[in-house]
């Protein structure tokens, strides 16, 4: 657990009387500096090892602990000066990010990783949450488990030619991205529609607010768009087999959504008799997505997985008896219609949304069974309603009176 282990502190940390500088070793031939005038934290290799055969700086790794307000802070030498941390400088000739090494540093907002490093640890930079750009250098082959997780400030992510290996949750809950860029050099990994795809399986691993998900890409992965709330998309592409266990979640953009017919894209180099015969949409996929309104599924033979859906959404589906969208909507008592109209409808009571002083409402009944929807009434917005006898009030931003229908505030 991530409890389980004491923090342990550099013996050599020392400070200045002043309290403007203090320094410290953090591993093998790794020293650090926090200046507090400029809240610059600076790790840099000491220069006493010999520097041959890739013998670079060894960081150690660390774990978490409670703080005084009960937040979890790394046990890094630096973590007691967490609030005084406002960006960090990784020097060169740095093999590898502690685990766990810069965890829960709030107010950091910059970070340099210079070239040389291979290995970004495990959770090193999680819950960084005013870092504005992920810059991973070349050199760097490897992001460790939830290694940026909840940066939730990063607008902007680039990966360098050497990555090769991103393992689980990496860059889950990176919620503000709204760019993603691979160098063209990487062999592994690609950037196509402001997305992460990994080239060998064309999986999207990571998406972001404004991606445009690629026609050809086969699968979106665990926690892709985890929390985008601006990302939008209406229909999912036919090549996709596969939405991964929470892919979606908290996506509020979503307002609607079509799942087309599944198509096995026999053109696409990865397609093997082991590609998928039809299409799994993973548990919690669309789960927390509350402005979904509809789900129309022309793929009656799509796996749905539990809380896949939001929970307030319609499912549309065809008539067949083995529709598994059917199926799926009657045994979790969601509000089902079928694609094609009835020869004869069932129509609903009346359901009316009440005009507001600005915007009008609307009054209209549907059909119990297909997708029917009888003409909408407007009922048209009154306007405000102002006391004519009532004189003007004022006070310091000027003349005003209270409408007595919605109690707003009305200037004059």
């Amino acid at each position: 657990s991530l409890h389980d282990a004491l923090p342990i502190f550099a013996e050599d940390t020392t400070t200045s009387s002043e309290q403007s500088v203090i320094t410290g070793s953090c591993g093998d031939y790794v020293v650090w500096e926090l200046e507090f005038d400029t809240g610059m934290l600076i790790l840099e290799y000491d220069g006493t090892n010999n520097i041959t055969n890739n013998q670079f700086g060894q960081m150690d790794d660390y774990n978490v602990i409670k703080d005084k307000s009960g937040n979890l802070i790394t046990t890094a030498p630096w973590g007691e000066y967490a609030d005084s941390i406002k960006s960090i400088e990784i020097g060169r000739n740095i093999a590898n990010i502690g685990d766990f090494a810069f965890y829960g540093l709030s107010k950091t907002s910059y970070l340099n990783c210079a070239f040389g490093g291979t290995v970004i640890g495990r959770s090193a930079f999680e819950n960084c949450s005013s870092i504005k750009e992920i810059i991973i250098p070349n050199s760097y082959d490897t992001i460790g488990d939830n290694a940026f997780t909840n940066c939730k400030s990063a607008y902007k992510l680039w990966l360098g030619k050497d990555v090769k290996k991103i393992e689980s949750g990496a860059f889950l809950g990176c919620s503000g991205l709204e760019s993603i860029t691979v160098s063209e050099e990487n062999e592994t990994f690609k950037s196509s529609g402001q997305c992460l795809i990994e080239i060998s399986s064309n999986i999207v691993i990571l998406g972001c607010n404004k991606s445009i998900i690629p026609d050809d890409v086969t699968a979106i992965g665990e926690g892709a768009f985890y929390e985008c709330a601006s990302f939008s998309i209406k229909s999912i592409p036919e090549n996709i087999s596969k939405i991964g266990f929470a892919a979606f979640y908290g996506c509020k953009g979503l307002t609607e959504l079509i799942v087309p017919e599944y198509s096995i894209n026999t053109e696409d180099p990865t397609t093997t008799d082991e590609t998928p015969k039809y299409r799994t949409i993973d548990d919690f996929a669309f789960y927390n997505c509350e402005n979904i309104k509809s789900v129309s599924f022309d793929d009656n033979t799509c796996a749905i997985g539990i809380n896949a859906l939001p929970e307030t959404t319609a499912i549309y589906c065809h008539r067949d008896k083995n529709s598994t969208a059917e199926q799926y909507a009657n045994l979790n008592n969601y509000k089902m219609r079928y694609l094609e109209l009835c020869e004869e409808h069932t129509l609903t009571d009346y359901v009316e949304t009440e005009a507001s002083c600005t915007s009008d409402g609307i009054k209209y009944r549907e059909c119990e069974i297909c997708v029917y929807n009888e003409k909408n009434v407007i009922i048209k917005c009154p306007g405000h309603s102002l006391n004519e006898n009532d004189g003007w009030q004022v006070d310091e931003n000027g003349h005003y009176k209270i409408c007595s229908r919605c109690n707003e505030r009305i200037n004059f």
